[in-house]
């Protein structure tokens, strides 16, 4: 639904049973299989014009019911437990500016929310919420054609899940760099980037540091509608 600048949507998504698959590369005789229940997106969105720049904004908000975990095999009797993930709410927004001597130039933050999730019994996992903070800045620098220069810096905050001493939970922050190439042209584009990235990971029970590099090349081709 349009209303102005304002957009909304909703969808219901239903999943599958599957296997995780790092069970399944375990190779062990017991079976581990998840039926997820249904989950619902609701969405409102906004986006409007200020002069030359274009401000836009999403706010999501899922939410899920029971999911059921499985387990069989292995010399022991089939056995199923339940459990609820937390709501999450997730706000993103970005302004692109329209600066002189910039073929496109943008800021970037989104902040996520995710409530404690529900054990078997319907009781709340303390220390399952979480909050994700990020946010990025850049663009290209050139002319609507020919060659332009990448430059980014982006951030990340995660405040980590307390309830695991797992990788999947730690909290982590991190800080990152792109630079690359770009040449645009009437029917395409093509784009070279290298991207560095720092961070530290902390489970509770371990601590650690460390620093990525990803290399990215894209074409893309275009044609104007006549």
């Amino acid at each position: 639904m349009t209303i102005g600048p304002w957009r909304s949507g909703g969808a219901v998504e239903q999943r599958t049973e599957y296997s995780p698959i790092a069970l399944l590369l375990s190779g062990g005789n017991a079976e581990t299989r998840i039926t997820p229940g249904t989950a619902a997106h609701l969405t409102l969105g906004f986006d409007r014009a200020l002069g030359e720049s274009r401000l836009s904004a999403l706010l999501v908000s899922d939410v899920f019911s029971k999911d059921q975990v499985r387990f069989s095999g292995g010399g022991t009797a089939e056995s199923n437990s339940d459990f609820k993930f937390g709501t999450q709410v997730t706000l993103t927004s970005r302004i692109d500016f329209g600066a002189s001597g910039w073929r496109e130039s943008s800021f970037a933050v989104a902040a996520r929310t995710r409530s404690e999730f529900s054990d078997s019994a319907g009781a709340k996992v303390s220390g399952s919420s979480g909050t994700y903070l990020e946010g990025s800045i850049g663009g290209v620098r050139g002319g609507a054609e020919g060659k332009g220069f990448v430059m980014a810096a982006d951030a990340r905050w995660h405040s980590g899940l307390n309830f695991t001493d797992a990788l999947v939970g730690a909290a982590v922050t991190a800080v990152g760099v792109t630079l690359g190439y770009e040449v645009a042209r009437p029917s395409s584009t093509t784009r070279f980037v290298v991207h560095g990235q720092y961070g530290t990971f902390d489970t509770g029970t371990t601590s650690t540091s460390g620093f990525g590099m990803t290399l990215g090349l894209s074409i893309g081709a275009r044609r104007e509608a006549r």
